[in-house]
């Protein structure tokens, strides 16, 4: 490495501009990704909205074939009960971060990354690499006093 940093001393601001528009491009990226899951989420919780609760499950089973990058799309209750999944292993069972919660059914929240087993067990979604690392999507659901949850693990889109 230092052979190469001597090499190249002549081109030393123009290696620095190349690595920092490489920088750049992978910000872009990455907010444009999360962009386009908000604006997923905001379809799906209008759309999750007009649905009866014996509708739910296969709306939720429909929005995931047309999103790539989640895992799980799933509803709870007020105090984090999940009352409606995706994956229907998880029905009934208690979200484990009550204060993400609470912040995700005023506005949209992002909570993560973290690592979560339960991500791990459903699977990979359009990645071939595939692990417990999570980031999950809060939207609150219009028109209802339950939330969408959707979780997607950020290491199955960007690697």
């Amino acid at each position: 490495m230092r052979l190469a940093c001597f090499a190249n001393r002549s081109r030393i601001d123009e290696l620095e501009q190349t690595f920092e528009s490489i920088a750049q491009t992978r910000v872009k990226l990455l907010e444009t990704w999360a962009l386009n899951q908000w604006r997923f989420l905001e379809d799906a919780a209008f759309y999750l909205s007009s649905k009866t609760e014996d509708e739910q499950a296969d709306a939720l089973d429909l929005l995931l074939k047309r999103s790539k990058d989640f895992t799980e799309l799933f509803l709870v209750d007020s105090v984090g009960v999940t009352t409606c999944s995706s994956y229907r292993e998880h029905n009934g069972q208690k979200l484990a971060a009550p204060k993400a919660l609470e912040l995700g059914q005023v506005k949209p929240f992002l909570h993560g990354p973290y690592v979560d087993q339960k991500t791990l067990t459903i699977g990979a979604s359009s990645s071939k690499f595939h692990d417990a690392v999570t980031l999950m999507f809060y939207q609150p659901l219009m028109g209802a006093s339950r939330t969408l949850q959707c979780s997607a693990g950020v290491s199955q889109t960007m690697y």
